[in-house]
């Protein structure tokens, strides 16, 4: 009688200790697995029938717990967060403030890694010439379950503004067409390109690159804005590779913290900025230049 009622306490505080550990992952498989154990010991050691009842209810338990619950309550989460968040994150709010709160929660495709890199040279003797060079590369990551469709597009801009090279590259794309093409300027150069791929689910470790590669000619005094369109951006960053000395350059991003900036080197003239946070879609960098101020003797 005394081992029967061991038995049953076991089971009963096995049966507590699985329920407080549920949320804790790794202590509740150990728990899960001791469930069965001492399930299975019951039912086969146990001579009383509601013991070796006792000992099939714990292997099934068990069960349960280590394969089918987890998947269970994982669906049951992201179900709650589809169809309760959006409007327990929008209360109150504007209709339209709650629209872009939607977009946002909807968006599945982000860039990542997005580099600019920029050349200012001088086009001739014209001090007030210049070329403006820009090469624009970026990862997108896929945070679905499903392949995406992704419109790569690139464009130049201003009536001397050409695409010299437009490229996606990768493993990821090896399911749809890459694209890599070098643009000769002719009078009919080109200003705009477009072409449709495919993203796999890869939020782990994307394998793809995009590439735009523009040039234009520039007015000293002049200034360019890059507008990063349709898709948020982490980690983007700015490097002003060339430039003549007598131009001073700055760059902003359209991003609402000033502070999340680095711009090296610290003093002198800055030749690299990075965003430590996220631009949102449709937001913009923009780049401003003009000649320095020279000291009076």
């Amino acid at each position: 009688m005394k081992k029967t009622e061991s038995f049953i306490g076991a089971g009963v505080f096995i049966l507590v200790l699985v329920g407080l550990l549920k949320y804790r992952p790794g202590l509740y498989v150990w728990a899960a697995a001791g469930a069965i154990l001492f399930g299975a010991a019951l039912v086969l050691e146990a001579s009383r029938p509601s013991v070796k009842e006792l000992g099939t209810g714990l292997l099934v338990a068990g069960f349960l717990a280590l394969t089918l619950d987890p998947y269970l309550r994982r669906g049951a989460i992201e179900e709650v967060m589809k169809g309760v968040a959006p409007y327990y994150l929008t209360a109150g709010l504007p209709e339209q403030v709650a629209d872009e709160i939607g977009y946002l929660r909807s968006v599945q495709l982000i860039r990542k890694n997005l580099e600019v890199r920029l050349w200012l040279r001088r086009e001739s003797a014209n001090s007030d010439s210049l070329t403006l060079e820009t090469e624009m590369s970026y990862k997108l990551v896929n945070y679905s379950p499903e392949p995406q469709p992704f419109r790569f597009r690139a464009g130049a801009t201003g009536r001397s503004g050409r695409l010299v090279r437009a490229s996606a590259s990768g493993v990821d794309l090896a399911t749809s067409e890459k694209y890599d093409t070098t643009f000769v300027a002719a009078p009919g150069q080109v200003t705009r390109f477009e072409h449709r791929v495919k993203i796999p689910p890869n939020k782990k470790d994307p394998q793809n690159t995009f590439v735009v590669h523009t040039v234009a000619s520039k007015h000293a005094e002049d200034s360019e804005t890059i507008f990063l369109v349709d898709d948020p951006s982490l980690n983007a960053e700015v490097e002003l590779v060339d430039k003549p000395k007598d131009i001073h350059a700055e760059v902003y991003f359209g991003h609402r913290n000033p502070e999340d900036v680095e711009v090296l080197p610290k003093t002198g003239d800055p030749g690299h900025w990075s965003l430590n946070g996220v631009l949102l879609p449709w937001s913009a960098v923009y780049v401003e230049w003009n000649k320095k101020t020279l000291a009076r003797p």
